[in-house]
């Protein structure tokens, strides 16, 4: 059962505020050099394994700013002091675990090429189910469409946004880094909330935020708890295996993949019998354009 209220995922974790490391990495890729947002940022990635121990006046000190900057700087990123950054602190193993242990693997290229194909085949069986053949009707369906994922799975949900476009919808993307939330403000029941979060986590910080929206809700994961059934208008599983949690090869390449799928069957099912939608200059070759 999931339990949405588990410490790691207390009130101080939201939409915008999921993870105390993406808030620091997004402050810091932010940051101009030289500023105190970069300063700290910098100073508290470099030390988030000894976040437990530093103290605000060391911490002002080696920064050389000041406490009431530390406190602003706290403020902007999610947490009312830098006790309440401290208290995130035990992030350092859960990322540890996240991503040391998932490639510390004997055998790593084995290990990763097999778990790829395996990966391939299942969301491909995913995508063929009747449950996404509906999702593509909800999509292109729905008066306004925001995808909610945290800054793991955002580059993946940017692509999808894209080639969305060209199917002539304008997606919404509600990430921790971008995004504002008022967006959510104005969804209603015409509407279509799409929640990435392949181990779960995501979704179970974000659902305090969600439960009132009157839109339909639809979470992509690999977390098979039956607690998402009941948060969730519709759950699309990429995997046949619960990796509730863990980093996978799901995490990293399997949202890419699945919006693919579904981009194709958008484009077959709604795109292929109309007129190109955006005529192509007299003249132009591939050649002459390449997308990076």
């Amino acid at each position: 059962m999931l339990i949405v209220d588990q410490p790691e995922y207390g009130d101080h974790f939201s939409l915008k505020h999921f993870s105390l490391l993406n808030a620091l990495l997004g402050a810091f890729n932010a940051a101009e050099v030289g500023s105190p947002g970069y300063a700290l940022s910098k100073y508290l990635l470099e030390h988030f394994d000894d976040l437990p121990r530093l103290n605000v006046y060391e911490v002002a000190e080696e920064c050389a700013i000041s406490r009431s900057s530390i406190r602003r700087f706290c403020q902007a990123i999610g947490f009312e002091t830098f006790t309440g950054v401290k208290a995130a602190a035990y992030e350092w193993q859960l990322h540890w675990r996240y991503f040391v242990d998932y490639a510390n693997e004997p055998g790593f290229d084995a290990y990763l090429s097999a778990h790829i194909i395996r990966m391939l085949s299942e969301i491909r069986d995913a995508a063929a189910s009747r449950g996404v053949h509906e999702f593509v009707e909800e999509l292109h369906r729905a008066r306004e469409v925001v995808c909610l994922a945290s800054d793991f799975s955002s580059m993946s949900v940017r692509e999808f946004q894209q080639a969305m476009l060209y199917g002539g919808k304008l997606i919404h993307v509600l990430t921790e880094g971008s995004g504002d939330p008022a967006v959510l403000d104005g969804v209603t029941s015409e509407d279509l909330i799409v929640v990435v979060s392949v181990t779960g986590n995501y979704a179970k910080a974000a659902f305090k935020q969600m439960q009132t929206l009157r839109a339909l809700r639809v979470v992509l994961t690999t977390n098979r708890s039956a607690g998402l059934d009941r948060l969730f208008d519709r759950v699309i599983y990429l995997s046949q295996e619960d990796l509730e949690g863990h980093r996978s090869v799901y995490s990293k390449y399997g949202v890419s993949v699945f919006f693919d799928l579904v981009y194709s069957q958008y484009t077959r099912r709604y795109l292929a019998s109309e007129p190109v939608r955006r005529s192509l200059e007299p003249g132009w070759h591939p050649d002459d354009g390449v997308l990076d």
